[in-house]
């Protein structure tokens, strides 16, 4: 399980499962070995390998990208359920590799952080309504954005109350576990993986307007973020270090 998206309107806690091909739901106070309220999966899901997903309590769906694609359920749905939408298509500007979801219901946009190791990663703005090859409403992508250089990560934040983008950039290591602790780490492990921050208005060529990290930074394989509005803190994942990190952000909030 690569995913989990927390529903704070139902108190429930939704995780894509690749072995299973599903969509699991369970009680937020879940505790112990305790089966799923319900659960999403069968032929009708087109679900294949879902690697993240999304809910949008407002408007009671669970959003899902895999591969290209991203498919739209009924927040309640059970069992072997179809879609209500999917995006895909060669308009779409979604690559065959992977893909973060998140969902603005404020401003009514599904926001996709199309993943790629050969320059070619790209934010997608598309809205929420979107069906089908459907082309997004805005894009950021290009030398200036740093994502010509550095792939994104699929797991992200959407800060709605300031419209704002809260994702990772950069570059995944080698496995480096043969070299834990020696002075070999510092020669060989890349360290330009850095947060960026960008508005949900901002369309082409947009460097961030706001980074943590980057050359020499904190951050050696930068795999998830989220946010604290209420004490103005982003919390990030690195999985080489096996670290949560916490750091004060107040100009974002």
């Amino acid at each position: 399980m690569h995913a989990i998206a927390y529903d704070p309107i139902h108190d429930e806690i939704v995780v894509p499962q690749i072995f299973a091909q599903g969509i699991l739901t369970f009680r937020g106070a879940i505790n112990g070995e305790e089966s799923p309220v319900r659960y999403i999966q069968g032929p009708l899901t087109k679900l294949q390998d879902p690697d993240h997903a999304e809910v949008d309590p407002v408007h009671n769906e669970i959003l899902v990208a895999q591969h290209g694609h991203v498919l739209v359920f009924p927040r309640e749905g059970n069992g072997n359920v179809a879609p209500l939408r999917e995006i895909a298509g060669p308009d779409t500007q979604m690559g065959p590799g992977d893909q973060g979801v998140r969902v603005d219901p404020v401003h009514n946009l599904i926001i996709v952080s199309d993943y790629s190791t050969k320059g070619g990663s790209k934010i997608l703005m598309f809205d929420r309504m979107a069906d089908g090859d459907a082309k997004p409403v805005r894009v950021i992508s290009g030398p200036k954005s740093g994502l010509t250089e550095h792939p994104l990560g699929i797991a992200f934040a959407v800060y709605p109350a300031k419209d704002e983008i809260i994702i990772g950039v950069g570059k995944k290591n080698e496995d480096m576990s043969g070299v834990h602790g020696t002075s070999e780490v510092r020669t060989k492990i890349d360290r330009s993986s850095y947060i960026a921050v960008w508005n949900i208005n901002d369309d082409g060529d947009v460097p961030p307007h706001w980074t943590i990290g980057g050359p020499g930074g904190a951050f050696v394989d930068l795999y998830g973020v989220t946010i604290d509005p209420k004490h103005k803190e982003v919390i990030a994942t690195d999985g080489w270090q096996e670290s949560v990190m916490t750091f004060s952000f107040p100009e974002i909030f």
